[in-house]
């Protein structure tokens, strides 16, 4: 089916990340341009940008603080960002190799930030001072977690492992199998009941997360490249080729299909009240949806 979403023309090249400021007033996107943008909710005006990064800007998260959003970059640096005044406030050289996402814990004090060096690596938010190396993975990690409490930390990336690490200690608490080739869309519920993982082989499973055991599998109709899960914890959306899908989260029902034209699709998010369903694609633009009208 097709619903007409907002689209907007908004890098030079790939849009690669979306997310919502945790007020849900401002949306931001990243490109392979080495911009991130900061676009006006719900009119979508471009209102700041932030420039300094050398390459790619791969991902970004909003800080719980609602002042400050962090970006990472092929070019293998962290930045903090000042959301008022649009400037740099804190750098560092993270990896040497590209930064192929980043993470932040609920309570803001603890970024992971995930490399094609096969490691992620924690950072003390206010001091930029390394906590821990995570290393287990073998090839590149572009994806990662948190769950609620910040006790857990879980990533994937190409391998057919999720890692969940101790947080504290930087200690791996579990290894999670199923999954071929490579593991995308890490993202965990609000209610801190499941996690989702997306898989090379095009199925979605859900963890539980008290016993970290597999609670369910979805046999999707194309590789989910990232997942959202709405604030609720009541709706899935998976970004595919050409298409997003919205499924129940409790039973795992096809809700809705949206088909796109651009092939490469990237990050997808829900805003924090849930009502808007934003994802970044390969054609330069990012598209918005009304959740209400779609269901």
């Amino acid at each position: 089916m097709f619903f007409e979403p907002v689209e907007v023309l908004a890098h030079e090249s790939h849009v690669r990340t979306v997310a919502f400021s945790r007020g849900g007033d401002l949306l931001f996107t990243t490109g392979m341009d080495g911009l991130v943008k900061v676009w006006s909710v719900p009119d979508w005006e471009l209102v700041g940008v932030f420039d300094g990064h050398d390459k790619s800007v791969n991902g970004l998260v909003a800080h719980p603080d609602g002042e400050r959003a962090i970006s990472v970059s092929t070019d293998g640096t962290l930045r903090i960002w000042s959301i008022a005044d649009r400037k740099e406030i804190g750098a560092i050289q993270a990896h040497k190799k590209t930064v192929a996402g980043v993470a932040i814990s609920d309570d803001g004090r603890t970024l992971a930030s995930l490399s094609y060096d096969a490691t992620a690596r924690l950072w003390d938010t206010e001091t930029l001072e390394e906590k821990a190396v995570l290393k287990g993975h073998r090839r590149n990690v572009v994806s990662a977690v948190f769950t609620p409490d910040g006790e857990y930390i879980a990533t994937a990336g190409v391998g057919d492992t999720v890692f969940v690490w101790e947080t504290r200690t930087g200690k791996i608490r579990t290894k999670l199998t199923g999954h071929r080739i490579a593991v995308t869309g890490l993202r965990v519920a609000a209610n801190g009941e499941f996690m989702t993982t997306a898989g090379h082989e095009g199925t979605l499973k859900f963890w539980d997360i008290r016993s970290w055991s597999l609670r369910q599998t979805v046999q999707l109709e194309a590789h989910g490249k990232d997942v959202a899960i709405s604030p609720d914890s009541r709706l899935i959306a998976i970004a595919g080729e050409r298409r997003v899908d919205l499924r129940s989260a409790v039973t795992g029902e096809d809700l809705a299909t949206l088909e796109l034209k651009p092939k490469g699709l990237y990050s997808i998010t829900f805003g924090p009240k849930g009502d808007w369903l934003a994802v970044a694609a390969s054609d330069k633009r990012f598209r918005v949806w009304d959740v209400d009208r779609i269901l």
